[in-house]
């Protein structure tokens, strides 16, 4: 049952443009990708009369292949169904699992909680869901161990443990769920029962943020070109990963302080520019997700237009970063449905800006219009980011040049005073 859900999402994969090859009949690989999927949704039930990690596990894929596909409701339906599977099962708790449970196996169920964790995350952020797995509330360790042996072909040694990428990517996404929960709490008419207590959260998500780039194994400083090495080519994946996730985390967590327009295009700009230097196999390996998260950098600074009273100036500062964002999405919208939806309605919503600045002339205040492209919506940025600032007043060609391990220049105050 989970090997065929792990089969569509796969194939779905494929269809994509994931692997490191053109060599592939896209024909014949959405039609696989469609077989894959009609039979893994034939196969796995919806009740839990016969509760099983084979279950839960089919449940994640499905839940993941939802989100490739940017299919909302399929991700709500499994993502909610392995919640409520995995609380059946106290899967968030590794000492309540079975004392026999072979190595093996305890690893495979590391792994499907953690990548469970971080789609539960991205939805919170990209759909606006509520947060229902908080990382301080599980306690499975990271998946850990060599994957690399040395007598595994096409491995020359140099980047075996690849999966500790795969792990900081984790701690990344466990601090991108401070920065969502602090942003929605300065947002909202509710206070927390106990109350607001310690130092701003903005600073210590920078802190952390700082401690994790500067702990980073050098193979993920950077992301390396496509090799011959497979462990290389997934150290190089990891790299990508990291560095898309910890540019996010940072977009969030400078919406939360008091921040100007400056900052948010600032932010945002650094982002692209880092990611116009991933060799674009990897942007395709990663997926949907970071289409989505992109696109949603991008109704961002159009959030941020709408609200403000644009002069010229303000003009000219965000539209040359809302049309990197255009053109990013552009590159990739051969391969994803997703990326094409998204880049047509930015592109729209920046025609409105223009528009609005030549009636105004650049005197009165924006309102942009919401702009559509077909009648299936794609992609949709959380209802929370549509609050954004209320109230605001390496010289190498197998390398990118964006190192990781570089400072970052912070564009945004680290404390709320």
């Amino acid at each position: 049952m989970s090997l065929m859900c792990m089969c569509a999402l796969s194939a779905q994969h494929v269809v994509d443009g994931a692997l490191f090859t053109d060599e592939v009949d896209s024909a014949e690989s959405a039609s696989l990708a469609r077989d894959y999927l009609q039979e893994a949704v034939r196969r796995v039930p919806s009740s839990f009369e016969d509760p099983s990690t084979d279950l839960v596990r089919s449940y994640g894929f499905l839940a993941l292949l939802g989100a490739q596909n940017g299919n909302h409701a399929m991700v709500h339906k499994y993502l909610g169904l392995y919640h409520g599977l995995s609380a059946q099962l106290k899967f968030h708790d590794e000492s309540k699992w079975p004392q026999d449970i072979a190595e093996c196996d305890r690893e495979v169920q590391r792994r499907l909680w953690w990548a469970m964790y971080r789609l539960e995350i991205h939805t919170a952020c990209v759909l606006g869901n509520p947060i229902r797995c908080s990382e301080s509330q599980c306690n499975v360790e990271y998946p850990r161990g060599l994957h690399h042996p040395a007598f595994i072909p096409g491995c020359d040694g140099q980047f075996q443990d690849w999966y500790a990428g795969w792990n900081y990517t984790t701690d990344l996404y466990r601090v991108l769920e401070h920065a969502i929960l602090d942003f929605r709490s300065k947002r909202s008419f509710r206070v927390s029962i106990i109350g607001d207590h310690g130092r701003p959260p903005t600073t210590v998500i920078a802190e952390r943020l700082s401690t994790i780039q500067r702990d980073l194994l050098p193979q993920f400083g950077m992301a390396w070109s496509r090799s011959p090495d497979s462990g290389r080519n997934r150290s190089g994946f990891q790299a990508s990963n990291i560095f898309c996730t910890i540019h996010l985390a940072r977009m969030i967590s400078s919406m939360s302080g008091q921040n100007s327009l400056h900052s948010a295009c600032e932010t945002a700009d650094d982002m692209i520019s880092s990611l116009n230097a991933i060799p674009l196999e990897y942007v395709r390996a990663i997926g949907s997700t970071l289409v989505q998260q992109l696109a949603g950098v991008g109704h961002i600074l159009v959030g941020v237009a709408t609200r403000h009273r644009l002069s010229l100036d303000d003009y000219n500062l965000i539209k040359p970063v809302l049309t990197s964002v255009i053109e990013f999405l552009a590159r990739l919208k051969g391969y994803s449905k997703t990326a094409s939806v998204a880049e047509g309605r930015l592109a729209d919503q920046l025609a409105d800006l223009n528009q609005t600045i030549v009636l105004n002339g650049a005197s009165e205040e924006i309102t942009g219009g919401e702009a559509t492209s077909g009648d299936t919506e794609i992609f949709s940025w959380s209802p929370f980011l549509d609050q954004i600032f209320p109230d605001a007043n390496g010289n190498s060609s197998d390398i990118f040049s964006a190192n990781l391990q570089a400072d970052f220049t912070w564009p945004y105050p680290t404390d709320d005073t």
